[in-house]
């Protein structure tokens, strides 16, 4: 209610989005002290009243609010959410993230975030909760007590009870002084881990990632989760990835819709696993480009390849079990090839062959083209 009244003494434009879930005998009581704030101010008055199901309270609670929130800033063209977490809520937070020993994006609460495709502002991250009865007291403000932050039931109730509490005023601004000290360095670690995924797109070596610490370790994950699945992994999840990869031998592990995470051949790497089927028949030379390969006038040696009428039709098809091609040397297995390369796992799926009309195959990009097929003048190039 305190951040309701400042937002009228600074004449802005509101809309009040209410939350009564009916988990507590005093819900309607609040409920009743926003309808009069909003109908004394003019204010539009938003209420959901949700029923849960099943599954935990606090993450379906909070999950339905900033829905709700969303829902209600796209209804009134709205420029964003204002929440009332205030500083005893941050102190909270950073005690609740060291004791759980998670390593999170950020020690506290942001001043200002996006949820659910909202933005979501924090004004009052600089008041106590004190100063805020206080300014509620002074101003002559009706505001509601939660008498469920009164029991113990959950872990940040004790913490704020039994820790936040019973703070001085200079062992609060030394718990947060150390959080932004702690910001730095996570800000720190996020862009190596940037720098790491940037010079290593495709595959982390093994001896690179364990070099790293154990945060270094989560975050390093947590980004390569975020870059492909666009989501975000708790600390536990990283751990228990962590503990994975650090097991001996070849690790392949699934992260879901398809998208898995292994460490093979001394490298680590995270891809889609799909199924890449392709085949383009040639009658005759022709440039092309596909979005798995494309024949050129020019390239590399190992792309170089020089046909003969009786080649024709030619097929250009995505690499598969047991393909081989015969070298100077002797016959080259392509699976082979792939691993003494270390050519990553997405990439493998998708490399393109060249077969003449025989069904032989005559050139792989990378490897070149088989004895038959190689001269000093090329026809052309098949460039992956």
């Amino acid at each position: 209610m305190a951040l309701f009244d400042m937002c009228m003494q600074l004449n802005m434009n509101l809309v009040a989005a209410h939350v009564n879930y009916h988990h507590r005998p005093t819900a309607d009581r609040d409920e009743q002290i926003v309808r009069e704030m909003c109908k004394k101010h003019q204010v539009p008055f938003e209420l959901l009243c949700p029923k849960q199901s099943t599954g935990n309270f606090q993450n379906w609670a909070r999950e339905v609010r900033y829905q709700f929130f969303k829902d209600v800033a796209e209804k009134h063209k709205c420029d964003g959410v204002l929440v009332a977490h205030h500083e005893d809520d941050v102190i909270e937070t950073i005690l609740f993230q060291k004791q759980r020993g998670i390593v999170p994006e950020l020690y506290g609460i942001a001043e200002k975030t996006e949820l659910f495709g909202c933005t979501v502002y924090r004004p009052l991250l600089g008041w106590s909760k004190h100063s805020l009865k206080e300014y509620c007291q002074s101003h002559q403000i009706v505001f509601g007590h939660d008498e469920t932050n009164d029991s113990d039931e959950y872990e940040r109730n004790r913490i704020r009870h039994h820790q936040v509490e019973k703070m001085t005023a200079e062992e609060r601004q030394e718990v947060l002084l150390q959080a932004r000290m702690d910001n730095l360095d996570l800000m720190i670690v996020r862009e190596m881990a940037a720098v790491m995924i940037e010079r290593y797109p495709n595959c982390l070596p093994v001896e690179v990632f364990d070099r790293l610490s154990q945060m270094e370790k989560i975050i390093v994950l947590r980004t390569l989760i975020r870059k492909h699945q666009h989501r975000e992994a708790g600390t536990k999840e990283c751990e228990d990835l962590v503990r994975q990869l650090s097991s001996e031998g070849n690790v392949e592990i699934l992260l879901g819709n398809c998208v898995k995470l292994s460490k093979m051949y001394h490298m680590i790497e995270i891809f889609e696993e799909k199924d890449v089927l392709y085949s383009y028949v040639l009658e005759k030379l022709e440039l092309m480009e596909t979005e798995y390969f494309k024949v050129a006038a020019e390239g590399k040696s190992t792309e170089a390849l020089t046909l003969k009428e009786d080649d024709y039709p030619l097929v250009i098809r995505n690499a598969r079990k047991g393909d081989a091609i015969q070298m100077r040397y002797g016959t080259k297995k392509l699976n082979r090839w792939f691993i003494d390369r270390k050519i990553p796992r997405n990439q493998r799926q998708s490399w393109p062959v060249v077969l003449n009309r025989h069904n032989e195959v005559i050139l792989v990009p990378g490897i070149g083209c088989d004895c038959e097929h190689y001269s000093n003048n090329p026809t052309c190039f098949v460039i992956k």
